[in-house]
Protein backbone atom coordinates (compact mmCIF):
# COMPACT_ATOMS: atom_id res chain seq x y z
CA UNK A 1 0.00 0.00 0.00
CA UNK A 2 1.48 3.32 -1.01
CA UNK A 3 0.79 6.13 1.40
CA UNK A 4 2.41 9.02 -0.49
CA UNK A 5 -0.71 11.15 -0.82
CA UNK A 6 -2.04 10.60 2.70
CA UNK A 7 -1.82 13.29 5.30
CA UNK A 8 0.18 12.58 8.46
CA UNK A 9 -3.02 12.41 10.52
CA UNK A 10 -4.54 9.74 8.30
CA UNK A 11 -1.25 7.79 8.37
CA UNK A 12 -1.19 7.95 12.16
CA UNK A 13 -4.83 6.81 12.31
CA UNK A 14 -4.18 3.87 9.93
CA UNK A 15 -1.12 2.76 11.95
CA UNK A 16 -3.13 3.11 15.16
CA UNK A 17 -5.92 0.89 13.80
CA UNK A 18 -3.31 -1.70 12.72
CA UNK A 19 -2.04 -1.92 16.30
CA UNK A 20 -5.55 -2.63 17.59
CA UNK A 21 -6.06 -5.67 15.37
CA UNK A 22 -5.26 -8.98 17.00
CA UNK A 23 -2.57 -9.85 14.48
CA UNK A 24 -2.26 -13.36 15.85
CA UNK A 25 -5.85 -14.13 14.86
CA UNK A 26 -6.48 -12.01 11.78
CA UNK A 27 -4.22 -12.51 8.82
CA UNK A 28 -2.12 -15.34 10.20
CA UNK A 29 -1.42 -18.21 7.86
CA UNK A 30 -3.30 -21.39 8.62
CA UNK A 31 -1.55 -24.56 9.62
CA UNK A 32 -1.00 -26.92 6.74
CA UNK A 33 -1.52 -30.65 7.28
CA UNK A 34 1.74 -32.42 6.37
CA UNK A 35 1.11 -36.07 7.17
CA UNK A 36 0.52 -38.73 9.77
CA UNK A 37 2.42 -41.69 11.16
CA UNK A 38 1.51 -45.30 11.97
CA UNK A 39 0.54 -44.32 15.54
CA UNK A 40 -2.12 -41.89 14.28
CA UNK A 41 -0.28 -38.67 15.16
CA UNK A 42 -0.98 -35.79 12.76
CA UNK A 43 1.74 -33.32 11.82
CA UNK A 44 1.24 -29.67 10.85
CA UNK A 45 3.38 -26.78 9.66
CA UNK A 46 2.93 -23.01 9.54
CA UNK A 47 5.31 -21.50 6.99
CA UNK A 48 7.40 -18.48 7.92
CA UNK A 49 6.18 -15.03 6.99
CA UNK A 50 8.98 -12.60 6.13
CA UNK A 51 6.61 -9.64 6.52
CA UNK A 52 6.01 -10.53 10.15
CA UNK A 53 9.55 -11.78 10.79
CA UNK A 54 8.27 -15.14 11.98
CA UNK A 55 9.85 -18.58 11.89
CA UNK A 56 8.41 -21.79 10.51
CA UNK A 57 6.41 -23.59 13.17
CA UNK A 58 6.02 -27.37 13.17
CA UNK A 59 3.87 -29.28 15.63
CA UNK A 60 1.81 -32.43 15.98
CA UNK A 61 -1.44 -33.56 17.52
CA UNK A 62 -1.31 -36.87 19.32
CA UNK A 63 -4.19 -39.33 19.27
CA UNK A 64 -3.43 -40.61 22.74
CA UNK A 65 -2.62 -37.91 25.29
CA UNK A 66 -0.71 -40.38 27.49
CA UNK A 67 1.69 -41.50 24.73
CA UNK A 68 2.56 -38.09 23.30
CA UNK A 69 6.30 -38.64 23.81
CA UNK A 70 6.50 -41.75 21.61
CA UNK A 71 7.27 -40.28 18.20
CA UNK A 72 8.92 -42.07 15.29
CA UNK A 73 12.54 -40.89 14.91
CA UNK A 74 12.06 -39.58 11.38
CA UNK A 75 9.10 -37.41 12.40
CA UNK A 76 10.97 -36.22 15.48
CA UNK A 77 13.83 -35.08 13.24
CA UNK A 78 11.37 -33.23 10.99
CA UNK A 79 9.71 -31.50 13.95
CA UNK A 80 13.09 -30.31 15.26
CA UNK A 81 14.03 -28.92 11.83
CA UNK A 82 16.85 -31.44 11.38
CA UNK A 83 15.40 -32.51 8.06
CA UNK A 84 13.73 -30.33 5.48
CA UNK A 85 11.27 -32.72 3.89
CA UNK A 86 8.74 -34.72 5.91
CA UNK A 87 9.19 -38.49 5.84
CA UNK A 88 7.11 -40.56 3.49
CA UNK A 89 4.88 -43.40 4.65
CA UNK A 90 7.17 -45.95 2.95
CA UNK A 91 10.18 -44.59 4.83
CA UNK A 92 8.27 -44.74 8.11
CA UNK A 93 7.24 -48.35 7.49
CA UNK A 94 10.83 -49.36 6.58
CA UNK A 95 12.17 -47.78 9.76
CA UNK A 96 9.42 -49.41 11.82
CA UNK A 97 10.31 -52.84 10.41
CA UNK A 98 14.00 -52.20 11.07
CA UNK A 99 13.31 -51.23 14.68
CA UNK A 100 11.09 -54.28 15.25
CA UNK A 101 13.77 -56.54 13.75
CA UNK A 102 16.38 -54.99 16.03
CA UNK A 103 14.16 -55.47 19.10
CA UNK A 104 13.50 -59.08 18.17
CA UNK A 105 17.20 -59.87 17.70
CA UNK A 106 18.09 -58.14 20.98
CA UNK A 107 15.46 -60.21 22.81
CA UNK A 108 16.92 -63.40 21.33
CA UNK A 109 20.42 -62.41 22.40
CA UNK A 110 19.32 -61.45 25.92
CA UNK A 111 17.37 -64.70 26.33
CA UNK A 112 20.37 -66.84 25.41
CA UNK A 113 22.66 -68.09 28.12
CA UNK A 114 25.71 -65.84 27.90
CA UNK A 115 28.89 -67.53 29.05
CA UNK A 116 27.39 -71.03 29.18
CA UNK A 117 27.28 -71.24 32.98
CA UNK A 118 23.58 -71.90 33.51
CA UNK A 119 22.20 -68.50 34.47
CA UNK A 120 25.22 -67.22 36.37
CA UNK A 121 27.04 -64.01 35.60
CA UNK A 122 28.75 -63.88 32.24
CA UNK A 123 32.45 -64.52 32.35
CA UNK A 124 34.51 -61.32 32.51
CA UNK A 125 38.06 -60.73 31.45
CA UNK A 126 38.79 -58.34 34.28
CA UNK A 127 41.49 -59.45 36.73
CA UNK A 128 40.64 -59.80 40.40
CA UNK A 129 43.16 -58.74 42.99
CA UNK A 130 42.74 -60.08 46.51
CA UNK A 131 44.29 -57.03 48.16
CA UNK A 132 41.43 -54.85 46.90
CA UNK A 133 37.86 -55.07 48.16
CA UNK A 134 35.57 -56.98 45.84
CA UNK A 135 32.38 -55.21 46.90
CA UNK A 136 32.63 -51.42 47.22
CA UNK A 137 32.12 -50.29 50.80
CA UNK A 138 33.04 -53.60 52.43
CA UNK A 139 35.99 -53.76 54.79
CA UNK A 140 39.21 -55.23 53.46
CA UNK A 141 39.98 -58.60 55.01
CA UNK A 142 43.31 -59.97 53.88
CA UNK A 143 43.56 -63.71 53.27
CA UNK A 144 45.94 -65.36 55.79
Amino acid sequence: MSDRGLSPFIKAFVYFVRTLKPSRIIGTPRAQFIGSDHLGNKYFEIKNDPNRNSKTIRYFKSVNIDDWDELPPEWNAWLRMRRLDPPTMEESMRNLQRIQKFKKSSEIISSKDIGGRGGHEPQTNFPKFHEYEQNPGSKYKPDK
